[in-house]
Parts: C-alpha cells; sequence; structure tokens
C-alpha cells in the first residue's frame, strides 16, 4: 500500500479535491483502499457487533476485510476476484498477518448470486454488512436489495463510495424500505442504514476540509458528532424526566444545553447551505479544471515524446553539421583550385574541341560544367590574390597541359571543318549558360547549394586530374 496520486485515477467519480491521502496497492496504481478515515467508521461499527455474523461485498486486497475481521466478527467476504490466484493470496495473507483468518470464510463469484447461494447452503443471515463490490448499475441495487432480505432484525449496512450515484440507489432503496438512513462526510463518501436494536457510530469531519455533498445525497443527515451530542442529550433528558427529584438542576443545564446546541445547530445549517451552494460552483469549476489538467497532462505526455523525438533529431543535424564543416574545407580547397584553373579554361577549349563526336556525347556534362563555372566567376575573380599558393600545382599542371596541347596542335588540321560548327554551339552554350548564371546568382543565398554544387565540381575536377 502506498499514497496514490488521484490525478491518475480515471474513475469519474474520484473526488480529488479532498485533500486527504489517496491509498493504492502499487501494483494497481489506479484503483484506491479506504483512507485512514474511512476504515475507522468501519472498524468502530463493526465493533459494535462482536461475536456476530457479518458479510462484506467487495474485498479487494483484503484491507477493508482485516479491519472488519479485527473487531472479532465471523466474518463471510464474497469477491470475484478471489477466483485468481494474486488476490486469493494476497486476502489470505493479510487475514493471517493480522490473526483473523480462522474466523473468515472467502467466497470467489458475484452478488447477489453468491448471496443467495451462501444464505441456501447455511440459512445464514447478518447483523452487519458491508457493500463495497460492484460500483455502476444494476449491481449497487442489485446487492441492496438482496442484502435486505437476508439482514437480521437488529441490522446495520455500511457503503462505501456513495459519491458513485449508482452506489447511492442502494441506499435510497434502503430507505425507502423504512431503514433509517444518514452519511458519513469523507472523501469517497460513506453511508448507512439501520433498524431494529441497533445504533450507527457518530464521525467527526475534518474541520479543515469545506465538505459538499452531490445533489442526490443532500436529502439525508450527516453523521457527525454534532448529531451524537444532540442525541445524548435526549437521552439524559428522558432520564432526568425519570428521577426529578435528584436531577432537576441538571435538567435546567442539559436543556440550556440542549437549546444552545439547537441554535448552534440551526447556524451551521444555515452556513452549509451556503456553503453547499459555493461549492456546488466550486465543484463544478474543479470538475473543468481537472478536465482541463487531465487534457494538459496529456499534451504534456505528448510533447514530451515530441522533445524526445527533436533531441534525436537535434543529435543527428549536429553530426550532419560536423560533417558539412569538415565537407565544407575539403569544398574550399577545390574552390580555390578550381579559381586557378579559370583562367586556363581558354586553353582547356582547345583540348575540348578534339572531336565532334566526343563533344556530342559530352555536351550535357559540359552544360553542367559551363553552369558551375559561370557561376563561381564573379567570386573566383575576387579569390585572385589567393592564387599564388597554388602556383606549385599550376606549374604541374601547366607542363601536362603543354603535353595535350602538342597533341591537340595535330588534331587541328582535322578538328578545323567542325570548327565553325563549334563556334556557334558554343555561343549558343554561351547564351544559355548566362541565363542560366543569372538564375544560379539567384541560389547563392542557400549555402548548402553552393556546398554541394562546389563538391559536384571539385570532384569531377579531380577525376579529370586523376
Amino acid at each position: 500500500m502506498v499514497v496514490g496520486d488521484p490525478v491518475t485515477c480515471p474513475w469519474p467519480y474520484l473526488r480529488r479535491e479532498i485533500p486527504h491521502n489517496w491509498y493504492v496497492d502499487r501494483r494497481y496504481p489506479h484503483v484506491g483502499f479506504l483512507n485512514r478515515d474511512e476504515v475507522h467508521i468501519l472498524y468502530n461499527t463493526a465493533l459494535k457487533f462482536s461475536g456476530k455474523k457479518a458479510l462484506e461485498i467487495g474485498c479487494w486486497m483484503g484491507w477493508s476485510a482485516c479491519h472488519m475481521a479485527l473487531a472479532k466478527v465471523e466474518l463471510d467476504i464474497i469477491d470475484p476476484l478471489l477466483g485468481r490466484a494474486e488476490f486469493y493470496t494476497s486476502v489470505s495473507d493479510s487475514l493471517a498477518m493480522a490473526g483473523v483468518l480462522d474466523s473468515t470464510r472467502l467466497v470467489e463469484g458475484c452478488s447477489p448470486d453468491k448471496v443467495e447461494e451462501l444464505v441456501a447452503g447455511g440459512a445464514r443471515k447478518w447483523a452487519l454488512i458491508f457493500i463495497d463490490g460492484n460500483h455502476d448499475a444494476p449491481g449497487p441495487l442489485g446487492d441492496a436489495v438482496v442484502c435486505e432480505r437476508y439482514a437480521e432484525s437488529d441490522a446495520l449496512i455500511l457503503f462505501h463510495d456513495l459519491a458513485a450515484p449508482d452506489v447511492a440507489e442502494g441506499l435510497h432503496y434502503l430507505r425507502q424500505k423504512g431503514w433509517k438512513t444518514m452519511i458519513y462526510q469523507t472523501m469517497q463518501i460513506m453511508g448507512v442504514a439501520w433498524r431494529g436494536d441497533v445504533e450507527p457510530v457518530y464521525h467527526r469531519p475534518d474541520p479543515d476540509v469545506l465538505w459538499q455533498l452531490p445533489s442526490y445525497l443532500r436529502s439525508y443527515s450527516i453523521g457527525s458528532l454534532q448529531n451524537g451530542y444532540i442525541h445524548e442529550v435526549e437521552t439524559l433528558h428522558s432520564q432526568i424526566h425519570a428521577r426529578p427529584e435528584r436531577l432537576q438542576n441538571l435538567l435546567a443545564s442539559v436543556q440550556e444545553a440542549r437549546e444552545w446546541l439547537q441554535s448552534k445547530l440551526q447556524q451551521t445549517q444555515a452556513q452549509v447551505l451556503q456553503a453547499n451552494a459555493q461549492n456546488q460552483r466550486l465543484q463544478s469549476q474543479i470538475e473543468q479544471l481537472q478536465k482541463d489538467r487531465i487534457f494538459q497532462q496529456a499534451r504534456y505526455d505528448e510533447l514530451e515524446a515530441w522533445n524526445g523525438q527533436l533531441q534525436q533529431g537535434k543529435d543527428y543535424l549536429e553530426a550532419r553539421c560536423s560533417e558539412l564543416e569538415a565537407w565544407n574545407g575539403q569544398l574550399q580547397q577545390g574552390k580555390d583550385y578550381l579559381e586557378a584553373r579559370y583562367d586556363e579554361l581558354e586553353a582547356w577549349n582547345g583540348q575540348l574541341q578534339q572531336g565532334k563526336d566526343y563533344l556530342e556525347a559530352r555536351c550535357s556534362e559540359l552544360e553542367a560544367w559551363n553552369g558551375q563555372l559561370q557561376q563561381g566567376k564573379d567570386y573566383l575573380e575576387a579569390r585572385c590574390s589567393e592564387l599564388e599558393a597554388w602556383n606549385g600545382q599550376l606549374q604541374q599542371g601547366k607542363d601536362y597541359l603543354n603535353d595535350q596541347l602538342e597533341q591537340a596542335r595535330k588534331s587541328v588540321e582535322i578538328l578545323q571543318s567542325d570548327r565553325d560548327h563549334l563556334d556557334k554551339l558554343k555561343t549558343d552554350l554561351q547564351e544559355q549558360l548566362e541565363c542560366e548564371l543569372r538564375t544560379i546568382r539567384s541560389m547563392e543565398n542557400s549555402r548548402l547549394w553552393k556546398l554541394r554544387t562546389v563538391r559536384s565540381r571539385t570532384r569531377k575536377v579531380l577525376a579529370r586530374r586523376g
């Protein structure tokens, strides 16, 4: 058992606004136990029935069953979860550790059928009954009907979770059947119905909580200690009438106290009515805030998931950025090398005219090259001062080009007939390249595009050199 978080509970009738601890089993954090306030009411009620037969409908993990059995009642426990080994072991172990296993009987099954079977099998009736089973209609009403049928003439039936309207139907039924009824102001609201020569316990609600009731429970009296005081005063008043000669002075004092208590009760009731009206408004606001909180929690969980994905994306982009920086350094070297080759393009032009068939096969490649070269022309002119660093490499290239030039001169006579046609083709290409240059200049603001184009150009130049 641990203190749970009411916000995580999906049940709509949990009174999350009550600032009391809400206890759960750590294995099932969405289902609550009776809290300390409520289990005290259960235990002290059971003390009034020590030695008598009692019935519990719905025991969960055995927390409430232990408290009832410790009050020395002969307890029958009905719960469908007892058919599962985990729950049966938990309940039986708890009862054994409390030393009350021998005074209890665990019955797997659902009410009201199992109640009927128990009565048919042993002709049992119960003086004390605690109903905390199925909270959805028609379950609570069915439990109340069968329990009313097999309760002793002097009997008390205790309900838990009257915060759920369907559970309150059971208490309504018993009131219609002539049972005396009242409710206890606890976190989940408990209700009691009794008949015959029995009395319920009285309970003092937490004075630090501004208590309120759902509309369907406002017709019930609240089993507070103040009502218990009035009952005691009335009992004392009857005793005074029986002994007037000895208790006349005490009668006057008690009458005065009773009138004072009645006036205080009326004032309190007026304050309670005002507080209930205000609490009703606050309840609607709290319910809306709770819905908003649940919605915001869901959005927060989604944002957390997004944040994890974005963090992964950030790490990936940072790695790619590092790679791009490395590429940038390499591309910068290639860019400088290309700038050094720009002045030699005219010499390369003679080599490019080696043959019409070769040029036609490489036409598409030349268009891409010329577009890239024209794009970098203005940039290369600004970097002319850096050409001296590459002079050694250019000298090697110059020697290579001279060798290629000698070979090209031998082919001039063959290519002369095609030169006029290639000049016209060059003019057309120059016009097309100038058009593409204007388009490319508009793209210079994209650093990534420039890096990619220079990278591609560098690879091709290095391939040609190799």
